[in-house]
């Protein structure tokens, strides 16, 4: 049991047991250790199950017991075998990929799991019929926590023991673990890495008995790239007699739509999702439904249908059947706060709003995510009482307190676009950090062809192209890079980035011909080709500006006085 950093509790002693006593010796051996106050026991409140601890030193004990007597590679196959099957379990019970996140056991062995995988992929597993079932309840909690820098972590040991797994046909588990292998690295990774996985993937699943939740994400994996199949994939789902499918494609639709930025489609998949969970009665999707409406309709500037789901989701996360799901329960709450908030800028309700970005700062989910998030929106509502100094010093300062501009980091992006567009509206443009901010959106390297979050890039994007035709209107690549933008649907809920302003402004600049003409090139573009040619007008256009100013790299924090 000292393999297990984080306790255990009295099945894992007794499959980690195996071959020696009886279940009633264990229990009264664990009961013997709690005496010799070797082992300390609790209730745990999430499973309410007897759990077991130990003390570092007693660990360390055992630990070293284990190496001197040459058990270790028993031992590890003991725990590697427990492993495997409690994330078999957690899969077979959870019926579709994301209800695993609602298993209070996967949650209360969360970080033993965690120590496993991470074990094994250091020695270099040879038990990939373990390692791919652990990495689909692990990387998934993480996913839901924010956490992809621990996935990353894990993915390439993953994918290299996919290698060497030989599928058989009840390994739902493991092929929903190469399946979310497959799909992150397709999505943010190595797309090589994704291109290996999913060769792998579609192998193994030709001979798998899979449940139609887990068949469909298999399905949306092998289609990534091709978005008219995965459209019909969805659709087909939806209309499915199966609940778990049916629920999954409405969560993955509403999804897409909103990266997709057609928000009108993300909220009718989200009523029908939320509908569903209804005469269902599903406690949690009612819940998630609920909490993507709220924000969906702020940023369609729908501000009493916001504040009506707002209402909703408080009611729905308050259900005792799903209270004790943190931290999960915690980030949809910190979600709808933020949705919230969003909707009373949207009211012009700065004060109160202000009161809620205060709160929304006070996040223990992502913090860095929440400091950006509160940062802007108490600058919103300090532009907005019209104390127009401080916050457009408070939006630099945002900027230069979170650090360097990444490609996956997306409400940096909004930040970016924000800030400038912020700073255009107030008559500010020529400040000179500002230059700097918008190369450093140039020089990113973005990948248009994968995924695209086309709200978070259109808002950089129309940061970066209504400064440039603020600072410099005979750039050409101003307006039309105005024009693409706004075709992405650029987040809407931030007063300054609504694209009615930034249109008026280029009408008063180059006339309503012009740009009519330019608004009616990007509208005739094809979906996706509008991202290929903003990343080309990104590194084609945009001097510093009148008078120069920083370069790539430059601090944005240097005047946040």
């Amino acid at each position: 049991m000292a393999v297990l950093p984080d306790g255990f509790g009295v099945d894992a002693a007794v499959v980690l047991a195996a071959g020696g006593p009886h279940e009633s010796r264990v229990l009264d051996d664990l009961d013997a250790l709690v005496a010799q106050s070797l082992l300390r026991v609790e209730e745990d409140a999430r499973t309410g199950a007897v759990r077991y601890r130990m003390l570092e030193t007693v660990r360390e004990f055992g630990r070293r017991e284990v190496l001197e007597v040459g058990e270790e590679a028993r031992v590890r196959d003991l725990v590697l075998d427990w492993a495997k099957d409690l994330a078999a379990r957690i899969v077979r019970d959870a019926g579709s990929p994301e209800r695993l996140l609602l298993d209070p056991v996967g949650e209360a062995e969360h970080d033993n799991l965690v120590a496993v995988l991470r074990r094994e992929l250091a020695v270099g597993t040879e038990r990939p019929d373990a390692v791919l079932p652990l990495y689909a309840v692990v990387a998934l909690r993480w996913m839901a926590q924010g956490a992809h820098a621990e996935v990353k972590d894990v993915s390439a040991g993953a994918l290299a023991a996919s290698a060497r797994w030989r599928p058989e046909a009840q390994s739902e588990a493991a092929v929903i673990g190469l399946a979310l292998l497959a799909g992150t690295e397709l999505l943010f990774g190595d797309a090589r890495a994704g291109v290996t996985a999913r060769v792998r993937l579609r192998r193994a699943a030709v001979g798998a008995d899979l449940r139609p939740p887990a068949r469909l994400l298999v399905d949306l994996v092998e289609r990534f790239h091709d978005g008219a199949a995965v459209a019909g994939v969805l659709a087909r789902a939806r209309a499915s007699d199966d609940l778990g499918a049916r629920r999954l494609a409405l969560l993955v639709s509403w999804t897409v739509a909103e990266n997709e930025g057609d928000l009108e489609a993300s909220v009718a998949y989200s009523r029908e999702g939320y509908d569903l969970a209804v005469d269902t009665d599903d406690p949690w999707t009612r819940a998630m439904g609920a909490v993507t409406l709220a924000g969906g309709y702020a940023q369609l500037l729908r501000p009493q249908e916001a504040l009506d789901w707002v209402a909703a989701a408080r009611t729905a996360l308050a259900d005792p059947r799903i209270a004790h799901r943190d931290p999960l329960l915690t980030a949809l709450s910190d979600g709808l706060e933020q949705s919230f908030a969003m909707t009373l800028l949207v009211l012009g309700e700065w004060d109160e709003a202000e009161r809620v970005f205060e709160l929304v700062a006070r996040s223990v989910v992502d913090v860095r995510d929440a400091e950006l998030v509160s940062g802007l929106g108490i600058a919103e509502a300090w532009r907005g009482r019209r104390d127009v100094d401080r916050a457009l010093a408070r939006f630099r300062a945002v900027l230069g307190h979170v650090g360097g501009l990444r490609p996956g980091d997306p409400w940096l992006l909004v930040a970016t676009g924000i800030c400038l567009a912020a700073h255009v509206l107030e008559g500010r443009a020529g400040h000179p950090a500002l230059a700097g901010v918008a190369q450093r959106v140039a020089g990113l390297e973005i990948a248009p062809a994968g995924f695209t979050d086309r709200p978070v890039l259109g808002t950089a994007l129309l940061g970066v192209a209504t400064w440039r035709v603020a600072t410099d209107p005979g750039d050409p690549t101003g307006l039309e890079l105005l024009a693409v933008a706004a075709r992405m649907g650029p987040r809407q809920d931030f007063p300054a980035a609504r694209t009615d302003l930034h249109r008026e402004r280029a009408v008063a600049v180059y006339g309503e011909r012009a740009v009519a003409a330019a608004w009616e090139r990007a509208a005739a573009m094809p979906h996706g080709a509008d991202a290929v040619r903003a990343v080309e007008l990104l590194r084609a256009g945009g001097g510093a500006g009148p008078g120069g100013g920083p370069g790539p790299g430059s601090a944005v924090d240097a005047d946040v006085r």
